[in-house]
């Protein structure tokens, strides 16, 4: 495909409601979500120099990072989310239960980051 065929297939999704909003949806939790992690975690990072960056219950604190990893977190849902949404949309034209099964995976991998964010919150507070 080249780029004008990319083009037409993402016009095309955009023009579905269920596509755009579902994208828009996703894409705004994850920046409000990644927002409000690094709101509150570079704060005590540099307050200690070190963050807990992997927390289970059963084997309890197993990852102290340098405070300035913080970013790769936030970074990685950003770019795992936004490469979820392109494929969908390039599904979008050539099958749409499997464009909207990606968007929904990508909704869902938001939710599970930012409640993972969200417990690496109150383990660093």
């Amino acid at each position: 495909m080249n780029w004008e065929e990319y083009k037409f297939t993402f016009e095309v999704a955009w023009d579905d409601p269920w596509y755009r909003w579902q994208s828009i949806f996703t894409v705004a939790c994850a920046v409000v979500g990644s927002g409000v992690f690094l709101w509150h975690m570079i704060p005590e990072g540099m307050r200690s120099g070190l963050l807990v960056f992997h927390y289970t219950l059963y084997f309890g604190i197993d990852e102290v990072l340098p405070w300035h990893r913080i970013f790769v977190l936030p970074s990685a849902l950003l770019v795992t989310v936004v490469i979820d949404i392109v494929v969908a949309g390039n599904l979008f034209r050539k099958d749409r239960v499997a464009s909207r099964v990606m968007l929904c995976a990508a909704t869902l991998f938001t939710a599970f980051c930012l409640a993972g964010g969200f417990f690496l919150t109150i383990v660093n507070g």
